[in-house]
Parts: structure tokens; sequence; C-alpha cells
């Protein structure tokens, strides 16, 4: 109990005592009547990409969208593109070795800081093509690598 009473005092005595204020470095002195603050805010960019979780490319072509909104600083663009290397669909069938080559297209996939929206309910559409030669029969999965880097406009 004692304790409990000792630690409550001084906690009451630590919000009684007065604060050391520091005044700030980057200080002007002004000798007239008039003066500026100049007043500067820095905004980290933010964004959200939606991407679809499974698309059907049972079809020889398929077109998928990818959507995009936030704030992105003016001299910066958000880039969303295919991952590098070959892309092939893997047949899932016990034993088999079947792989089908992929061809991807994007139309568009770069977001401007500019034509991104801040409204949650408005978002800018990319469109991804998915073209493959005749399927076989098989059940056929490929992870496709999505990558989303936020770079300079120039």
């Amino acid at each position: 109990m004692k304790k409990i009473l000792t630690l409550l005092f001084v906690s009451l005595l630590a919000l009684c005592m007065p604060a050391t204020v520091f005044a700030e470095e980057d200080m002007t002195e002004v000798s007239g009547d008039e003066a500026s603050v100049e007043l500067y805010a820095t905004v980290a960019s933010q964004y959200t990409v939606k991407l679809p979780a499974r698309v059907d490319v049972s079809p020889e072509n398929k077109t998928f969208n990818v959507y995009a909104k936030g704030s992105i600083a003016a001299d910066k663009k958000l880039d969303v593109t295919c991952g590098n290397g070959e892309h092939a669909l893997h047949d899932q069938t016990p034993g088999s070795l079947r792989q089908i080559a992929l061809d991807i297209t994007v139309n568009g996939g770069t977001f401007a800081a500019d034509t991104l929206p801040l409204n949650y309910n408005e978002e800018i559409k990319s469109v991804f093509t998915v073209t493959h030669a005749a399927l076989p029969a098989g059940n056929f999965v490929y992870q496709l690598p999505v990558t989303i880097s936020l770079n300079s406009a120039s």
C-alpha cells in the first residue's frame, strides 16, 4: 500500500511541475514592423491498387481489370506491371508436365498523380490481356506476379 501511495504522489508531482519549453533552433530575428513565417507540409503518397484474386483464362483471350485510387506526389507515377520472366499455365494433373505459354499485355498500367481520384467510390481502371495457345483438357494454374511501384514521373 505504501508503494502505491508513493507512486501516486510522484505521478501527481510530475503533473504539477512546470515543463521546460525549448525555443525553436531555426528562428528569424525581426527588427521591423512586419514579418512572415513560412508554413510547409510534407504528406507521403498514399494509394490503393485492387487486383482480381482469380481470373478464369479458359478462353484463348481474357482481360481483367486493375484499379487504382489515392494521392501521389505530382512528380510521381504509379506503375502496375507483370513480373519479369516467362509466364506459363501449368497443368495440375498428377504426373503431367504440360505447360502453356502466356502472352500478357497491359493497356495502361501507369497511373499519374493528376489522374488518381481521392474519392474511394471512384477508381481508375487499367486492362490486362492474357493470350495463350488453345488449351488441352486439364487443370491449369499459374500465379501471375504483379509489381506495384511508385516511380519518378520523368
